[in-house]
């Protein structure tokens, strides 16, 4: 039978599609992690270790899952995953840790609603309307208004509530860092629009993620929290230069005694538009002359490019 042939071999021999593959011996795994966590935002550290040796586990993912939610993270060479969870539901969550050398582990973690008033995060937007290119990310040199809301996700109601936030990241300088969200109801979420505010450095790298550590004070309780914004900045690179000959023997090559255009393309690979951007083309051997040493390819949006266009000779005399 043709069909039971080609089960057998797609199936038997190459697996099912979705079946996870041992790469050697599966052993069994010990995970410690907190097990239960506060409605919110919680960074929850898993360490997964060999059960026989209680050696670190490095490239094990771990994924915490339950109803509305589903986060992964893989172990680094310590054995230890970080994961960002943010929940507000009571609920027991699924914690499923594989890799190519573990025999699956299945726990969970319990979500809970803390007793008593507790004040933490819930959402943040940008505004760099006035002061930067309103695109409501976080740019380079821009200079950001954030509006922070906070909830209290406790069973009662937090009084006279003010709010700080901070960062120990290098290219973040907060210049408002504090505002007063008065009276917090359980369960009532309140917004502080343009409550605070922020400058970001102008050589902050590419993808540079910002911690913000929210810290809540009612009276003699204090809750913390935070949230994380994936700064923007330009990468330019080179692609690759042409040369055009046209006055030579239009080769398309740089040959002894011609006089030459190249053409540089400038490819914007990070994640926000560039200023202006000057390029200089310069030279080491005594063979070649640049007659056009400069160029302004000017702004180039992400993923783009403009050239950088360049004239030079080079001398009959070159070997």
């Amino acid at each position: 039978d043709p069909t039971v042939s080609y089960s057998y071999k797609i199936f038997c021999v190459l697996g099912d599609p979705s079946m996870h593959i041992w790469k050697d011996v599966p052993k069994a795994v010990t995970v410690n992690y907190t097990p239960s966590i506060p409605f919110g935002s919680n960074l929850v550290e898993f360490t997964v270790t060999h059960t026989s040796t209680g050696l670190p586990v490095a490239n094990a993912t771990v994924c915490v899952s339950g109803t509305d939610i589903f986060v992964t993270g893989t172990t680094d060479a310590t054995g230890k995953a970080y994961l960002e969870i943010f929940y507000e539901v009571q609920e027991n969550l699924t914690v499923t840790v594989r890799g190519g050398t573990v025999i699956p582990f299945i726990g969970t973690l319990q979500v809970t609603q803390p007793n008593g008033p507790y004040v933490i995060r819930e959402t943040y937007t940008l505004s760099d309307v006035a002061g930067g290119n309103g695109n409501s990310q976080m740019d380079y040199g821009e200079s950001i208004l954030l509006s922070l809301t906070v909830k209290n996700v406790g069973t009662q109601s937090a009084n006279s509530v003010v709010v700080t936030l901070n960062t120990t990241n290098p290219y973040i300088t907060i210049t408002d860092n504090t505002h007063n969200y008065g009276n917090i109801a359980a369960g009532q979420a309140i917004t502080a629009t343009n409550g605070f505010a922020f400058n970001v450095a102008n050589n902050i790298p590419d993808g540079q993620t910002a911690v913000f550590n929210v810290t809540a004070v009612s009276g003699v309780n204090s809750w913390n929290s935070y949230f994380s914004i994936v700064g923007n900045a330009p990468v330019l690179d080179m692609g690759t230069i042409t040369i055009s000959d046209p006055s030579g023997n239009n080769n398309g090559r740089l040959d002894p005694g011609e006089t030459v255009t190249i053409t540089a393309p400038i490819v914007n690979t990070g994640h926000s538009t560039s200023p202006f951007a000057s390029a200089t083309l310069t030279e080491s051997s005594p063979y070649i002359t640049v007659i056009s040493g400069n160029s302004s390819p000017g702004q180039i949006a992400p993923g783009n490019s403009a050239n950088a266009v360049f004239t030079l000779t080079c001398s009959p005399s070159t070997p």
